[in-house]
């Protein structure tokens, strides 16, 4: 693993425990303890084969989800995100429709079932790297995204679901 990695964990676990940011995404306190992105001290004696039953068990739950994949990541093109969104069997509530910043498309997004929303984003490779249209996002220097109020996510949940998840 690369020393980059580790300190992008750090800041996802600041991230995630941040109270805004618990509050945005409406974790109830006191519910959940302190996140971590992975425990390295859990002894692995379990495979999991597939994610797909813990997907459907969450997604019959009243919890909203945004999928999104970039269109050029070759690392996780988007073609294999809706391969196992379609292993899911979910219908489609609303079609392949665009998603825009500043008049520009950014995006497609479809809505499914279950509260469910995928959305792709244009020119996006590395996670989050969206090119061409300003969108108050500033990229550090191991090209991962740090998102400020009013980026692509925060713009792409309240064009989607009418909310956002950063409140700061």
């Amino acid at each position: 693993m690369f020393a980059w990695q580790y300190y992008l964990y750090y800041l996802i676990e600041c991230w995630a425990n941040n109270e805004r940011v618990r509050e945005a995404l409406h974790v109830k306190k006191g519910t959940k303890g302190h996140w971590q992105r992975c425990n390295w001290t859990i002894p692995y004696n379990h495979d999991i084969i597939s994610s797909v039953p813990y997907h459907m068990n969450i997604s019959l739950s009243e919890y909203r989800s945004l999928i999104y994949s970039g269109d050029h990541d070759i690392t996780m093109p988007f073609l294999g995100t809706q391969a196992w969104i379609k292993s899911l069997n979910y219908s489609i509530i609303d079609d392949w429709r665009p998603w825009k910043i500043k008049d520009q498309i950014a995006g497609y997004t479809r809505t499914y079932s279950n509260k469910m929303t995928f959305a792709t984003i244009k020119e996006s490779i590395l996670h989050f790297d969206y090119r061409g249209v300003d969108t108050r996002q500033s990229i550090n220097q191991t090209r991962h995204l740090s998102c400020s109020k009013g980026g692509s996510v925060d713009i792409l949940c309240k064009r989607i679901h009418g909310f956002t998840y950063n409140d700061h």
